[in-house]
């Protein structure tokens, strides 16, 4: 549980990760507010000093992400390691095979483009023997 300093209420702990999240809109006063994403109930904050203020949430968050990253296992631990490794592995190889893909085709428009240019420098000579007879060269 987290006692707020000064005012009498108390977080109590749940198993979703917290994050302070910020209202678009500002105060009558101009002033920034939001709440905490994931906590159980309405626990608002803004800066007014009329409440907790976003610092202090931000601390809350990160103090209650930590409780809750410390009720893990080891065994939890190594099973989200494991899940990640396998997400990143997979994320790598449909990374390769766009890269070469890319590579490929990139191999594809240079051969094309050498093509196109000799084709042209034949052309361009040929057109120039063309000019050349036609004057008597």
């Amino acid at each position: 549980m987290n006692k707020l300093d000064g005012i009498q209420i108390t977080i109590p702990h749940n198993l979703t990760l917290w994050s302070v999240k910020t209202i678009e809109r500002k105060t009558a006063r101009g002033n920034e507010y939001g709440f905490i994403e994931g906590a159980d109930g309405k626990v608002m904050w803004n800066d007014d000093g009329t409440l907790l203020t976003k610092e202090r949430a931000e601390e809350i968050v990160q103090e209650h992400n930590r409780w809750l990253e410390a009720q893990k296992t080891v065994t939890l631990r190594a099973l989200e390691c494991e899940r990640n490794i396998a997400i990143c592995k997979a994320q790598r190889e449909e990374h390769e095979r766009i890269l070469e893909s890319i590579m490929l085709r990139h191999e594809e428009s240079v051969r094309l483009l050498v093509t196109l240019k000799t084709e042209q420098e034949r052309l361009q000579d040929e057109l120039l023997n063309l000019e050349g007879k036609e004057h008597g060269y």
